[in-house]
């Protein structure tokens, strides 16, 4: 159909701004605008099913507080990551942290006490 339409200017602004960044000619800015104005707001997707998250019990000892597992689990990252490094560079920890017993070819120190793991023969 073909039809003469006067513009407000803000309009005409708004319709040659878009056709900048489209990079469309004006006939399909146009009739991309007047399409998306007269169609109204797109459908909304379907409400998902509600669900409810049934607690059980977690079975914790009494006296374990659950808010500090992921604390205590952070810990132990940490202090394996620093005895993986110390056994890679054949370094010595000090710490008085007894976590750190688990670890098998750490060497360590406990710098209060004075005891520390057994003397590892050294290859060089």
């Amino acid at each position: 159909m073909r039809t003469t339409v006067t513009l407000d200017k803000d309009v005409e602004q708004l319709l040659r701004a878009a056709m900048h960044r489209s990079r469309r000619s004006f006939k399909e800015t146009l009739n991309v605008a007047v399409r998306l104005a007269l169609a109204g707001p797109p459908a909304r997707a379907a409400r998902p099913t509600r669900f409810v998250v049934r607690a059980g019990p977690m079975g914790l000892r009494a006296g374990i507080d659950p808010s500090g597992l992921n604390k205590m689990a952070d810990d132990l990252e940490a202090d394996a990551v620093i005895a993986a490094s110390a056994i890679e560079h054949d370094a010595v920890v000090h710490t008085s942290d007894t976590d750190f017993l688990r670890f098998p070819g750490l060497r360590w120190l406990n710098p209060l006490t004075g005891a520390g793991s057994r003397p590892l023969q050294n290859p060089r």
